[in-house]
């Protein structure tokens, strides 16, 4: 199975964003800054799609290849987040997320993200679970004695026995990456990683592959994509 996150800065049909993604083969694509009707334009090359957000602007949206299907759960209470059950070859429960609290609301990213995580236990009731997209969160962004922050999100999952893939696989710390999502500005001094991919530890070793793909692709965003490719689980004898 292979997951890829890009958030794609907008312009995904009219920049052939979309062809640029579907050549990575993804199984399941989590996409922000994607308009509905860029979105929509998915389901011509084989893909089911869901997305949310305000008709006519950025949304986040989900892409699920031949094979796999996608059920929307009960509506977030945060705009940019989806749940979603997935079902095919492997069946899981999903938490796309796009951090990006609502232009209204005068709260934090980090807050949006880890509030409506923290309030929705039952989207973890169904096991296995993956939450996977932009968080806009790293400790390198944190506030100093500002809470919640990253580690109270990375926390807050581990309750529930989910861990970065990218971190379990390269055996780092939060806050340790050597590759990086997002350059703001596409600045190579304002790097940072603030995309990620969380699974059930246990599924250690199943990852085969999580990386940051190249920086050839900050010509067609301010993110890189995270991709992770998992082995097949195990079938019970």
């Amino acid at each position: 199975m292979r997951l890829i996150v890009w958030n794609c800065q907008g312009g995904f049909k009219s920049k052939k964003k979309f062809t640029d993604l579907q050549n990575e083969n993804p199984d399941i694509a989590i996409v922000p800054e994607c308009l509905k009707a860029d979105a929509l334009e998915m389901r011509a090359l084989g893909f089911e799609v869901k997305w949310v957000g305000d008709s006519g602007i950025k949304g986040l949206a989900l892409f699920a290849a031949k094979g796999w299907h996608l059920e929307a759960m009960a509506t977030s209470n945060a705009k940019w987040i989806l749940p979603v059950k997935v079902t095919g070859p492997e069946n899981f429960t999903l938490i796309a997320v796009w951090s990006c609290p609502d232009p209204k609301s005068k709260i934090s990213y980090v807050s949006m993200l880890h509030d409506e995580l923290k309030s929705r236990t039952e989207w973890f009731t169904n096991t296995p679970v993956i939450v996977a997209g932009d968080f806009n969160s790293n400790p390198k962004l944190d506030r100093e004695g500002v809470t919640p922050n990253h580690g109270s999100i990375v926390s807050l999952l581990g309750e529930h026995d989910l861990e970065s893939a990218y971190h379990l696989r390269h055996s780092l710390q939060h806050g340790d990456e050597t590759q990086k999502t997002f350059l703001m500005g596409r600045k190579q001094e304002s790097k940072h990683h603030i995309d990620f991919i969380f699974v059930p530890s246990g599924w250690k070793d199943r990852i085969a592959d999580v990386s940051v793909l190249p920086e050839t692709w900050l010509g067609r965003s301010d993110h890189c994509p995270l991709m992770l490719q998992l082995n097949c689980a195990e079938t019970p004898v």
